[in-house]
Protein backbone atom coordinates (compact mmCIF):
# COMPACT_ATOMS: atom_id res chain seq x y z
CA UNK A 1 0.00 0.00 0.00
CA UNK A 2 1.67 3.12 -1.19
CA UNK A 3 0.63 7.21 -1.42
CA UNK A 4 2.14 8.14 -4.52
CA UNK A 5 2.55 12.21 -4.54
CA UNK A 6 4.78 14.57 -6.05
CA UNK A 7 7.28 16.44 -4.55
CA UNK A 8 5.34 19.74 -5.71
CA UNK A 9 1.93 18.73 -4.10
CA UNK A 10 3.88 17.70 -1.59
CA UNK A 11 5.35 21.06 -0.48
CA UNK A 12 1.53 22.59 -1.28
CA UNK A 13 0.89 20.51 1.76
CA UNK A 14 3.21 21.76 4.14
CA UNK A 15 2.54 25.33 3.06
CA UNK A 16 -1.45 24.94 3.48
CA UNK A 17 -1.03 23.20 7.06
CA UNK A 18 1.96 25.58 8.30
CA UNK A 19 -0.18 28.69 7.60
CA UNK A 20 -3.13 26.84 9.23
CA UNK A 21 -1.09 26.51 12.56
CA UNK A 22 -1.61 26.89 15.34
CA UNK A 23 -4.85 25.68 14.09
CA UNK A 24 -5.70 22.42 12.86
CA UNK A 25 -5.90 22.49 8.78
CA UNK A 26 -7.16 20.20 6.62
CA UNK A 27 -7.89 19.37 2.60
CA UNK A 28 -8.79 16.31 0.08
CA UNK A 29 -6.39 14.67 -1.89
CA UNK A 30 -8.07 14.06 -4.94
CA UNK A 31 -6.11 11.27 -8.00
CA UNK A 32 -6.92 7.49 -8.73
CA UNK A 33 -6.45 3.93 -7.47
CA UNK A 34 -4.37 1.39 -8.88
CA UNK A 35 -5.63 -1.77 -8.25
CA UNK A 36 -4.30 -5.05 -8.37
CA UNK A 37 -5.34 -8.78 -7.85
CA UNK A 38 -4.07 -9.83 -4.11
CA UNK A 39 -4.60 -13.88 -3.17
CA UNK A 40 -7.00 -14.19 -0.34
CA UNK A 41 -5.53 -16.44 2.41
CA UNK A 42 -8.00 -20.01 2.25
CA UNK A 43 -9.91 -20.61 5.38
CA UNK A 44 -11.79 -24.20 6.48
CA UNK A 45 -14.47 -23.44 4.24
CA UNK A 46 -13.67 -21.39 1.35
CA UNK A 47 -10.76 -22.03 -1.01
CA UNK A 48 -7.97 -19.69 -2.07
CA UNK A 49 -8.65 -17.06 -4.28
CA UNK A 50 -7.89 -13.54 -5.11
CA UNK A 51 -9.51 -10.16 -5.17
CA UNK A 52 -8.56 -6.80 -6.17
CA UNK A 53 -6.39 -4.43 -3.84
CA UNK A 54 -5.79 -0.85 -4.63
CA UNK A 55 -1.51 -0.96 -4.14
CA UNK A 56 -1.08 2.46 -5.37
CA UNK A 57 -3.25 5.92 -4.44
CA UNK A 58 -1.99 8.58 -7.38
CA UNK A 59 -2.37 12.14 -5.85
CA UNK A 60 -3.89 14.43 -8.62
CA UNK A 61 -4.46 17.40 -6.99
CA UNK A 62 -4.11 18.71 -3.48
CA UNK A 63 -7.40 20.75 -2.67
CA UNK A 64 -7.29 22.77 0.93
CA UNK A 65 -10.54 23.03 2.76
CA UNK A 66 -11.41 24.82 5.85
CA UNK A 67 -11.40 23.62 9.19
CA UNK A 68 -15.26 23.76 10.40
CA UNK A 69 -15.05 22.54 13.34
CA UNK A 70 -16.82 24.36 16.07
CA UNK A 71 -17.44 24.13 19.48
CA UNK A 72 -20.37 21.45 20.38
CA UNK A 73 -19.55 19.72 17.50
CA UNK A 74 -19.29 15.98 17.80
CA UNK A 75 -19.53 15.62 21.46
CA UNK A 76 -19.64 12.35 22.03
CA UNK A 77 -15.61 12.74 20.81
CA UNK A 78 -15.12 15.29 23.36
CA UNK A 79 -15.45 12.31 25.43
CA UNK A 80 -12.68 10.08 24.79
CA UNK A 81 -10.49 11.89 26.94
CA UNK A 82 -7.58 9.16 27.95
CA UNK A 83 -8.08 7.04 24.62
CA UNK A 84 -7.20 10.56 22.19
CA UNK A 85 -3.38 9.95 21.39
CA UNK A 86 -2.94 13.84 21.56
CA UNK A 87 -4.02 13.39 24.91
CA UNK A 88 -1.32 10.95 25.98
CA UNK A 89 1.38 13.57 25.04
CA UNK A 90 4.82 14.32 26.82
CA UNK A 91 3.75 17.64 27.95
CA UNK A 92 0.58 15.78 29.65
CA UNK A 93 2.52 12.66 31.55
CA UNK A 94 -0.84 12.02 33.45
CA UNK A 95 -2.16 10.75 30.38
CA UNK A 96 -5.65 12.19 29.08
CA UNK A 97 -8.31 14.62 30.91
CA UNK A 98 -9.25 15.20 34.71
CA UNK A 99 -12.22 15.68 36.66
CA UNK A 100 -10.84 18.97 37.92
CA UNK A 101 -9.04 19.92 33.96
CA UNK A 102 -11.67 18.79 31.48
CA UNK A 103 -10.12 18.96 28.04
CA UNK A 104 -11.99 21.70 25.86
CA UNK A 105 -11.48 21.32 22.42
CA UNK A 106 -11.61 23.40 19.36
CA UNK A 107 -10.04 24.06 16.26
CA UNK A 108 -6.12 23.51 18.07
CA UNK A 109 -6.65 19.96 18.46
CA UNK A 110 -9.91 18.81 15.95
CA UNK A 111 -10.62 19.23 12.46
CA UNK A 112 -14.05 18.70 10.82
CA UNK A 113 -14.50 18.88 6.74
CA UNK A 114 -18.15 20.45 5.73
CA UNK A 115 -19.84 17.45 3.65
CA UNK A 116 -20.84 20.68 1.38
CA UNK A 117 -17.12 20.98 0.79
CA UNK A 118 -16.79 16.98 0.69
CA UNK A 119 -19.58 16.92 -1.46
CA UNK A 120 -18.16 19.65 -3.95
CA UNK A 121 -15.14 18.19 -4.20
CA UNK A 122 -16.59 14.68 -5.09
CA UNK A 123 -18.66 15.74 -7.86
CA UNK A 124 -15.40 18.16 -9.45
CA UNK A 125 -13.39 15.26 -8.99
CA UNK A 126 -16.02 12.48 -10.93
CA UNK A 127 -16.22 15.31 -13.85
CA UNK A 128 -12.87 14.70 -14.52
CA UNK A 129 -12.66 11.30 -14.14
CA UNK A 130 -10.94 11.06 -10.37
CA UNK A 131 -12.28 10.13 -6.93
CA UNK A 132 -11.34 11.17 -3.29
CA UNK A 133 -8.65 8.76 -2.44
CA UNK A 134 -7.88 10.96 1.03
CA UNK A 135 -7.72 13.54 3.44
CA UNK A 136 -4.90 15.24 5.08
CA UNK A 137 -4.71 17.29 8.07
CA UNK A 138 -2.13 18.19 11.08
CA UNK A 139 -1.82 18.00 14.53
CA UNK A 140 -0.20 21.24 16.05
CA UNK A 141 2.81 20.47 18.00
CA UNK A 142 2.20 16.85 18.10
CA UNK A 143 3.06 13.58 16.53
CA UNK A 144 1.62 12.63 12.68
CA UNK A 145 -0.11 9.60 14.94
CA UNK A 146 -3.77 9.09 14.25
CA UNK A 147 -5.84 9.95 17.44
CA UNK A 148 -8.79 7.43 18.55
CA UNK A 149 -11.10 10.64 17.46
CA UNK A 150 -9.82 10.37 13.95
CA UNK A 151 -10.12 6.85 13.86
CA UNK A 152 -13.58 6.88 14.54
CA UNK A 153 -14.43 9.68 11.75
CA UNK A 154 -12.24 7.52 9.59
CA UNK A 155 -13.59 6.06 6.36
CA UNK A 156 -11.90 2.72 5.17
CA UNK A 157 -11.86 3.79 1.45
CA UNK A 158 -9.27 7.05 2.50
CA UNK A 159 -5.65 7.19 2.97
CA UNK A 160 -5.15 10.30 5.74
CA UNK A 161 -2.62 11.78 5.32
CA UNK A 162 -1.28 13.41 8.70
CA UNK A 163 1.54 15.86 9.46
CA UNK A 164 3.50 17.44 12.89
CA UNK A 165 3.60 20.73 12.64
CA UNK A 166 5.86 22.01 15.56
CA UNK A 167 6.12 25.85 15.80
CA UNK A 168 4.69 26.62 12.28
CA UNK A 169 6.87 24.15 10.66
CA UNK A 170 6.24 20.95 9.13
CA UNK A 171 8.39 18.29 10.62
CA UNK A 172 6.66 14.67 9.70
CA UNK A 173 4.27 14.15 7.46
CA UNK A 174 2.70 9.90 7.76
CA UNK A 175 0.01 8.22 5.87
CA UNK A 176 -2.06 6.12 7.47
CA UNK A 177 -5.32 3.47 6.20
CA UNK A 178 -7.89 1.97 8.10
CA UNK A 179 -7.53 -1.98 7.99
CA UNK A 180 -10.32 -4.79 7.84
CA UNK A 181 -10.53 -3.94 12.03
CA UNK A 182 -10.99 -0.68 11.82
CA UNK A 183 -7.50 -0.09 13.02
CA UNK A 184 -5.16 2.46 11.04
CA UNK A 185 -1.44 1.12 9.83
CA UNK A 186 1.14 2.87 8.31
CA UNK A 187 0.86 3.38 4.64
CA UNK A 188 4.23 4.41 2.78
CA UNK A 189 4.76 7.97 1.11
CA UNK A 190 5.97 7.56 -2.23
CA UNK A 191 7.27 11.51 -3.60
CA UNK A 192 7.66 11.83 -6.81
CA UNK A 193 10.90 14.16 -7.54
CA UNK A 194 10.79 17.13 -10.15
CA UNK A 195 12.29 15.71 -12.44
CA UNK A 196 9.58 12.51 -12.57
CA UNK A 197 6.12 11.97 -12.60
CA UNK A 198 3.02 9.49 -11.59
CA UNK A 199 2.84 7.13 -14.51
CA UNK A 200 -0.71 8.16 -15.13
CA UNK A 201 -1.83 11.01 -17.36
CA UNK A 202 -4.43 13.33 -15.34
CA UNK A 203 -7.06 15.60 -16.72
CA UNK A 204 -6.33 19.89 -14.44
CA UNK A 205 -8.59 19.76 -11.74
CA UNK A 206 -10.88 23.32 -11.26
CA UNK A 207 -9.81 24.55 -8.36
Amino acid sequence: MTLRISQLQYQRIQEILETAYPQEGCGVLVGKRVFEAVEVVPSDHLPSRSRPQDIYRDVAQVIPVANAWEPGLLNDMDSLGNSDARSNSADNPSGGDTQDQPKTHGAHDRYWIDPADLLRVQREAHDQGLEIIGIFHSHPDHPAVPSECDRRLAWPVYSYLIASVWGGQVTDMQSWRLNDSAQFEPEKIQVIPFSSQIPVAYPQFKR
